[in-house]
């Protein structure tokens, strides 16, 4: 089965692929299989809204985890660090829609008085809904904007829904207690350790150097990644490290001694074994198989 793949900055704001540019909204139906049951954390200027039509699944918005089931949806308010996924492996079928709210109040007095205090109304990070209950017309809305992705107006039919989903959702009693200040602060010095991580990674980096980069101690810091992301910083630097090899023994020729330097493993033997933990086969067997799908041959 072909997993799809998300493509992000440093920073961990994902590069979005908009169905349509102009309007600046995507939209796409999944499996969370496809994901590897684990969506990697990340953060948009759009807003998100996300429905489950059968399955399950659970979602992490800012350390908060919320339980999605047949028929429940989730609004993920812009600038929010997020993440699907399910420790069990449980499948969930889901409709995922990112709308950009520029092309929606640019020039408009109207729309900006409704939209402009949504996306930065800190009181409302996130909200659940239902198809058979609070918020039934969010979620039709949702399915019928991915109904309508093939269509030759799809531009037009794009703007006329993501209108009616910006008024969905100034009608919904959205408002949940304010976060307090120390979330922003934990965000922007989380930003600040995965930027450093991704950008020395093949280096050999500390809990001490991590740390450090965001100013704070070695306690706080593992803190704020088992808070947000579920994992230490050092699992989070191993599986970015594997996961940066993992694409260039799909993409590149280069020998498994290679690609175990250029992302920072230890030695040879450590980068096999990790690898083999982490996917369940050997890096040759990876690179076997990603060439023989390409039509190359690959060294070993």
């Amino acid at each position: 089965m072909k997993k799809i793949t998300t493509r992000f900055r440093g920073d961990r704001s994902e590069i979005v692929a908009y169905n349509n540019k102009e309007i600046a909204v995507y939209v796409r139906r999944a499996m969370l299989s496809d994901y590897d049951y684990n969506l990697e954390a990340h953060w948009h200027e759009d807003i998100e809204l996300l429905v489950a039509l059968s399955g399950c699944m659970d979602y992490n918005i800012g350390g908060e985890i919320v339980h999605l089931k047949e028929g429940e949806g989730i609004f993920v308010n812009a600038h929010r660090l997020h993440y699907g996924f399910s420790d069990e492996h449980t499948e969930c079928d889901m409709i995922c829609v990112l709308l950009h709210p520029l092309p929606f109040y640019e020039g408009n007095t109207q729309t900006e008085k409704y939209i402009l205090p949504l996306i930065g109304n800190d009181t409302a990070p996130y909200f659940t809904f239902s198809r058979d209950g609070n918020g039934a017309a969010l979620f039709q809305t949702v399915c019928e904007l991915y109904q309508r992705r093939e269509s030759p107006a799809f531009s037009l039919f794009a703007l006329s829904l993501g209108y009616r989903i910006w008024a969905e959702l100034y009608l919904l009693p959205h408002a949940k207690e304010p976060k307090p200040q120390q979330y922003a602060e934990d965000i922007q010095t989380l930003k600040q350790m995965l930027l450093f991580i991704h950008k020395n990674y093949a280096k050999h980096l500390t809990l001490e150097k991590i740390s450090s980069v965001g100013a704070i101690c070695k306690s706080s810091c593992t803190r704020l990644f088992k808070k947000y992301l579920r994992k230490t910083p050092v699992q989070y630097l191993i599986e970015y490290r594997l996961k940066k090899a993992a694409e260039q023994l799909s993409a590149t020729d280069k020998k498994i001694i290679e690609i175990s330097l250029d992302t920072g493993f230890p030695s040879v033997s450590y980068f096999i074994e990790t690898f083999r933990k982490h996917y369940g086969i050997s890096p040759t067997k990876y690179k076997k198989r990603a060439f023989e799908k390409g039509g190359g041959h690959a060294s070993s």
